[in-house]
């Protein structure tokens, strides 16, 4: 089972890190100027938001609320503390990307073609969901959740041209945490 540590430090806080440590404001964005991957657009009431807009970027009281985010919006709602490795991270990098309900709809539907099941899609990551990765192939399963993955970033670059500049970006976060 994965560590929210290990994999907050490889998809928020670490060097090279999918979301990266620093403000930003890319003209194109959806989600608006960001500080560490926190959409202003999306949480406009972080706490966080009061240093950022101060300049205390060193604050670890900032660092400490950049954390706590994550942990309570992406990783505790998704239960990647329940889910095998890749999955665990894979699961928290779209959720973070695309949001909990979403990742949480796709590990469904996989898990549906995966068991031949008939799973509710409903974006929670209940006890039917969990008892069902449990039965699943992680392999397969992760396949198909990745396929899920994708096909949103490839329907998204194909309805909004203004975001294909983003797309090499999307998929090299989704597929670095499977082997393809």
């Amino acid at each position: 089972m994965a560590i929210f540590d290990a994999e907050y430090q490889r998809v928020v806080a670490g060097k090279n890190s999918e979301e990266g440590d620093c403000l930003e404001c890319v003209a194109g964005d959806a989600g608006g100027r960001t500080y560490c991957g926190i959409s202003e657009k999306y949480n406009p009431t972080w706490p966080g938001w009061a240093f950022v807009d101060l300049g205390h970027f060193s604050d670890p009281s900032l660092a400490a609320l950049v954390r706590s985010f994550y942990l309570a919006n992406y990783w505790l709602v998704c239960r990647c503390d329940l889910l095998p490795d890749p999955l665990a991270g894979a699961m928290f990098s779209a959720a973070i990307n695309c949001g909990a309900s979403t990742a949480i709809q796709w590990l469904q539907r996989a898990l549906n073609l995966e068991l031949d099941d008939s799973l509710p899609i409903n974006g929670t990551m209940d006890a039917a969901t969990l008892a069902a990765v449990e039965k699943a192939n992680s392999a397969m399963l992760g396949a198909a959740f990745l396929g899920y993955w994708l096909r949103h970033y490839i329907d998204l670059a194909e309805a909004k041209p203004s975001q294909r500049k983003f797309f090499t970006g999307w998929v090299h976060r989704a597929s670095g945490h499977f082997a393809v």
